[in-house]
């Protein structure tokens, strides 16, 4: 699956595939904040609301697209093409991981339709199908990344400035969607014990995984940046739609939709890691990913606690920061969270956090470096 002697001959130009996943992720990341906005803003009706649409057209895309890959492989022009077999169908690996993302994600929806069916409707960012499909949704957005990344690897020798660029921009969009939070804990979600212990898990993986892939010690702090421009571009996108609230009880008059938060500041810990990795002498591989998960610990922990500082201060009152909003109009305020503090509960999350931390590090160099010989 990961090697292939054949060399294929396509132009050198940026694929139809890499056009159409760009567009399938760029509707899922808009449509997925936008359910969320529209959950926290209007209440939970339908599922033919404009986000939902925006969500159904994400995976219409994407599943036309690769299905149209793989009959291609199998019976038309690109017969022959190194691939893998799945039943009687030939196609790249990716592809095939990027149709079963969007068979979970049917699952998902039919869940989520059960569970309000059986428990009633709520606003609830974090419930068994919503989990359930944030998983099918972060695979979603993998599978196309290899997509392309795979076509790149089989034709691009060197990569130019446009395919690197593109990539990057696909990789944020993974990220943007790892980074999606609990409204219910606001600005204080960063301060949190919990948060110090789960964003270790589960973010140095996507900085790390594009450097390595890409062999660049600042791509996770582009891609990161990249994150950090689109998602302001919504926040403020999302607040020039008029909406009130449609389902009691209502704690917060507003007429206008909720924007997504602030966005973290990731491209501070992706510099002092791809430092760590890339640029600091260190033989042992252990040692290093326990610097680097201890340097991601300590930069995103104080990089955050600023920005949190600043949504919750006289000068978060703005639409670009949006600190002084809440978290949802049918919530009365944000719930309490157990901070980071001088004591021994904080000073033990901190070590698990470093080790959790150096554990998504690893994952990010092995998926990078496995990701970077696949061309099949």
């Amino acid at each position: 699956m990961t090697t292939a002697t054949a060399t294929l001959t396509f132009p050198r130009t940026v694929p139809a595939r890499a056009w159409a996943a760009l567009a399938s992720m760029l509707c899922m990341i808009i449509g997925w904040n936008w359910d969320i906005a529209w959950h926290r803003t209007i209440g939970r009706d339908t599922v033919w609301t404009p986000p939902h649409v925006a969500v159904y057209s994400a995976v219409a895309v994407a599943f036309l697209y690769n299905a149209a890959l793989v009959l291609s492989y199998t019976f038309g022009r690109l017969r022959g093409t190194p691939g893998i077999r799945v039943l009687w169908f030939v196609g790249p690996a990716a592809t095939f991981i990027t149709l079963w993302s969007i068979l979970l994600q049917g699952t998902g929806f039919l869940f989520d339709s059960w569970w309000h069916d059986v428990y009633g409707l709520d606003v609830v960012l974090f419930s068994p199908p919503h989990y359930a499909l944030t998983i099918a949704i972060a695979l979603f957005h993998f599978a196309q990344f290899a997509v392309v990344a795979s076509y790149f690897n089989a034709t691009e020798p060197v990569l130019r400035k446009v395919e690197t660029g593109l990539l990057l921009l696909l990789w944020s969009f993974y990220i943007g969607h790892c980074q999606i939070m609990d409204y219910n804990w606001g600005p204080w979600q960063v301060r949190s014990v919990l948060y110090m212990a789960t964003s270790a898990l589960f973010i140095p993986f996507g900085l790390v995984m594009i450097s390595e892939y890409l062999r660049s010690w600042t791509a996770g702090a582009k891609a990161a940046l990249l994150y950090f421009g689109w998602n302001i571009v919504l926040m403020q996108i999302f607040q020039a739609f008029p909406a009130s609230p449609q389902y009691a009880p209502v704690y917060h008059d507003i007429d206008f939709m909720l924007p997504p938060p602030f966005p973290l500041m990731l491209f501070l810990p992706a510099l002092a890691v791809g430092f760590v990795l890339y640029r600091l002498r260190i033989g042992a591989p252990v040692l290093k990913y326990l610097l680097g998960g201890a340097a991601f610990v300590a930069v995103f922990t104080a990089a955050n606690w600023g920005t949190s500082a600043l949504q919750l201060s006289e000068w978060g009152d703005n639409s670009i920061v949006a600190g002084h909003y809440p978290s949802y109009v049918f919530h009365p305020s944000w719930k309490d969270v157990t901070p980071l503090a001088p004591d021994l509960l904080t000073l033990g999350t901190a070590v698990a956090s470093v080790l959790l931390a150096a554990v998504s590090i690893w994952a990010g160099v092995v998926v990078g470096g496995w990701l970077r010989r696949v061309v099949r």
